[in-house]
């Protein structure tokens, strides 16, 4: 609708009507049912793209969390996963480290343990071992000092019970330091 100037005072007016046939304008377009097949096809490929791509996104952190566990399990401690984000599997991850630095601890201390009822065991047995040694020794060196002062030796007899005497204070000695 345009208004066109006149040379009256009238303004006058004209319509201007422009168009294309229906039949015109749909030459080369699909028609309804291709269109929607074409845009079907389209938005399945590009949500199965993003599908992918969002699948390894999430996925890739849960492989490498359940790997971390799956070492855990066989007793491989102090391994760490790597924690990329803030979100809930960067937080399982950071969870999973601990709990990896707290077994490693706990394994070192294990075995800390381990070693001291060792030693603890070996140090009973050579208490034992000791005392079963030292009894006879005592005795041995209390026959020879008798022996010495209550017989006549010859020099020589009395020198080899004092090597006798000063062997067993020897092996004595060493029993006390082993049991120190």
């Amino acid at each position: 609708y345009t208004v066109l100037p006149s040379q009256s005072d009238k303004p006058t007016h004209a319509v201007l009507f422009t168009g294309v046939r229906v039949t015109e304008a749909l030459r080369g377009r699909p028609t309804p049912p291709l269109l929607f097949s074409g845009i079907f096809v389209v938005g399945t490929i590009l949500s199965l793209g993003a599908g992918v791509l969002l699948s390894k996104r999430l996925a890739r952190p849960l492989h490498q969390l359940a790997e971390s566990v799956r070492r855990l399990a066989e007793g491989q401690y102090g391994e760490q996963v790597p924690v990329q984000g803030e979100d809930e599997v960067a937080e399982v991850a950071t969870a999973v480290n601990h709990m990896s630095s707290r077994l490693a601890d706990l394994r070192s201390l294990e075995e800390q343990l381990r070693r001291r009822e060792r030693l603890a065991a070996l140090g009973q047995v050579a208490a034992g071992f000791a005392h079963e040694v030292r009894n006879p020794l005592g005795i041995i060196k209390t026959s020879a000092e008798v022996v010495r002062r209550r017989t006549e030796l010859s020099q020589k007899d009395a020198d080899l019970m004092g090597y006798v005497i000063e062997e067993v204070r020897r092996i004595d000695h060493l029993m006390h330091e082993f049991l120190t």
